[in-house]
């Protein structure tokens, strides 16, 4: 098997940064309403892990006050968590 032989990539991971899986995450958790729920930087680390990222925690919270200074994220609060920010 080669290196660009296509079977030894894992099928349905696309994602190539740690800020692209949490606006992923972030914008797949909806109740069944649609309504984004919030994750903290703890919730979403398994998360990640699924993904293949393992990163310390404050990386995420990192990566997530950048995504709220970019607009992508809303912050509720210091204990509540981050929600995609969604256009209404």
């Amino acid at each position: 098997m080669s290196a660009s032989d296509s079977s030894t990539h894992s099928p349905g991971i696309y994602r190539t940064s740690v800020r692209q899986v949490l606006c992923d995450v972030l914008r797949e958790a909806q109740t069944e309403d649609g309504r984004f729920l919030p994750l903290t930087a703890a919730e979403l680390l398994p998360l990640l892990a699924i993904s293949g990222f393992v990163i310390p925690e404050r990386d995420v919270e990192s990566s997530l006050q950048e995504l709220v200074g970019d607009g992508n994220i809303v912050q509720i609060d210091a204990a509540g968590g981050f929600r995609w920010n969604a256009p209404y």
